[in-house]
């Protein structure tokens, strides 16, 4: 099990994080995925950020957690599968 109690990280002047906590246990999976400002522009014209801006951040970042959670569903077994 992972334990991530009220983390602080500063570099500068910029805090990045201000306490965060996180628990992950044996066989779980966490992603932390960052607040992009493609996000927030693509959400008025009604589109995701793999169609507002296909070559960002944002959308690697997106394309990046669909390959995981694909690869992870297509290596599911029934006995792998927790009930």
């Amino acid at each position: 099990m992972l334990e991530i109690k009220n983390l602080v990280v500063q570099i500068e002047d910029n805090r990045i994080l201000n306490g965060l906590n996180l628990t992950v246990k044996d066989g779980e999976v966490a992603a932390i995925m960052r607040e992009r400002s493609a996000f927030r522009a693509a959400w008025p014209y009604g589109l995701g950020v793999t169609e507002h801006e296909p070559k960002g951040k944002a959308a690697q970042e997106v394309a990046m957690l669909l390959k995981f959670v694909l690869d992870e569903v297509n290596n599911c077994t029934p006995a792998r599968v927790k009930a």
